[in-house]
């Protein structure tokens, strides 16, 4: 990319971001690449989370970065209830927002995570009792809504998430003359996205041939690539990395805060060191500490809840420092016991 043209996105940039409501730099810049992501065709995507109170102008950002990477005259949605709603959606556009959305249930979750890496499903066609459509999908995901909407970690490591605060009086824009400098700056800004994919394309192939090397890598490794191929034209060198760690970092503490069997797993380490025993053990030290703490979040009931869950939150225990590790018990019930280590 010319220099002259580097300056000049970065005015355009600047611009932009003084119509969206973000309380840094960094996030600006991880949304930036997120849009860049968006324009590609192969993905994957992470799902765009836009979490803030009432009234700190979510559903703008959200219909501002709609129009900017997939114009639409109904660019927000209702999150469907259906899985079969949900999936018909995603083959049919190429980038999904839904709006004021309140929960997700664990169903969902899965089906936004398949959206986001790519998938499949075959349906049976209405009117038939033996015919199937099939469908295949991979969109890029936007959700928002007030308070924590990923409780989920498979989601929560799929995810991006962008936090917006409370405007006061005195800052609030009327939504008319910010579609009107959104309309002005638009053309702008579409070239400077397209030249920041055109950029960060040109270092993907001199990757494949040796020459430039993007270093290790988180999951969502490819939006992560993408990231570190165009973050000079936002900051220094590592400032992707950085800007994406805490992002990450951020989410898995958020997600410990809502999640009992986290929690109390993440007490026991830091208690212990090292802790074993069967799921009922587990089940018992999860019920006595929310008691303790007179936490309102739900006991897990089921053994096999927690024995899934648990798999589910390893990458984020092993990010910790700890082993984890399933074992039989050798008695004649085989029960199953969980190590940490």
């Amino acid at each position: 990319m010319a220099a002259g043209n580097r300056a000049a996105h970065r005015q355009t940039f600047k611009e932009f971001a003084g119509l969206l409501n973000l309380d840094n730099a960094a996030d600006f810049q991880l949304l930036m690449t997120w849009c860049v992501c968006a324009l590609t065709p192969e993905g994957p995507y992470p799902v765009l989370t836009v979490c803030g109170e009432q009234g700190s102008a979510k559903s703008t950002l959200v219909r501002l970065i709609h129009e900017l990477v997939d114009p639409s005259h109904a660019p927000l949605r209702s999150l469907p209830s259906s899985e079969k709603d949900l999936l018909i959606s995603a083959s049919n556009a190429h980038l999904l927002a839904f709006d004021n959305v309140s929960t997700i249930s664990a169903a969902t979750s899965d089906n936004l995570c398949k959206i986001s890496t790519g998938g499949a499903v075959a349906l049976r066609r209405a009117g038939t009792d033996a015919d199937e459509i099939f469908l295949e999908f991979k969109a890029p995901i936007i959700l928002n809504g007030i308070g924590d909407l990923v409780l989920r970690p498979d989601l929560a490591d799929r995810a991006l998430f962008i936090n917006t605060s409370a405007i006061s009086a005195e800052e609030r824009r009327d939504s008319g003359s910010i579609t009107r400098a959104f309309n002005e700056l638009s053309p702008r800004l579409t070239e400077a996205l397209l030249d920041l994919l055109a950029l960060a394309r040109s270092k993907l192939m001199t990757e494949k041939a040796g020459l430039w090397h993007a270093g290790k890598l988180p999951r969502m490794a490819e939006f992560a690539t993408l990231g570190m191929a165009i973050e000079d034209v936002f900051g220094e060198p590592g400032s992707f990395t950085a800007a994406y760690d805490k992002n990450r970092a951020t989410a898995a503490d958020d997600l410990i805060e809502s999640d009992p069997i986290l929690f109390t797993i993440l007490e026991l380490w830091d208690e212990k060191r090292c802790w074993s025993g069967t799921m009922q053990d587990l089940q018992v030290e999860i019920a006595r500490r929310l008691k303790t703490s007179g936490s309102r979040l739900p006991a897990p009931t089921g053994l096999a809840q927690i024995s899934s869950h648990v798999k589910r939150i390893k990458p984020i225990l092993v990010k910790k420092g700890m082993m984890v590790a399933f074992h039989r018990a050798a008695s004649k019930d085989r029960r199953r016991t969980l190590e940490l280590f």
